[in-house]
């Protein structure tokens, strides 16, 4: 099976699978699945890890668990763009503790599609009113969009 850049053979992507699944199952409990020995599998996770396929395992959280059940998506559009302008917006948005996600965007007047994660809808308006004070922010065509209920959360794709 090739993938990607063709280097991941059936065995490597059922192995990304069941890591990207689960980042701490057993190295013994892969080797069985994928009928290979421990030490083979070690060696091609090392290999995933060089080769830029994994950039790091980690732990799922349930940030609803810890109070972070309020979600905000920041709509951001700027009166203008410059480079330095955006270097320092995307340097707040990257710093900002609350700030999970950022994609910069194109096509339409929006420029940025911000996710914010808080503990409370009144901490999400506070993070509004910080990004609307950002220099350039077109208050009238920003928008702040809370979010009712969560439908679904991946870590990302099914391949």
């Amino acid at each position: 099976m090739s993938v990607g850049n063709g280097a991941l053979d059936e065995k490597g992507m059922n192995l990304l699978r069941m890591l990207h699944e689960d980042s701490g199952i057993a190295q013994k409990t892969l080797a069985h699945k994928l009928g290979i020995s421990p030490s083979k599998v070690s060696e091609r996770i090392t290999k995933l890890v060089a080769d830029g396929y994994i950039k790091k395992f980690t732990v799922d959280i349930d940030y609803d668990v810890l109070g972070y059940d309020s979600v905000g998506f920041f709509i951001i559009s700027l009166k203008e763009k410059d480079e330095e302008l955006v270097k320092e917006i995307n340097e707040f948005l990257i710093l900002h503790p609350k700030v999970t996600e950022v994609y910069e965007m194109f096509g339409s007047s929006t420029d940025y599609i911000v996710k914010i994660m808080c503990t409370s809808n009144e901490e999400i308006r506070d993070v509004g009113k910080e990004i609307l004070s950002l220099p350039k922010v077109q208050s009238g065509d920003s928008f702040t969009h809370l979010v009712a209920k969560r439908i679904k959360n991946d870590r990302g794709v099914t391949f």
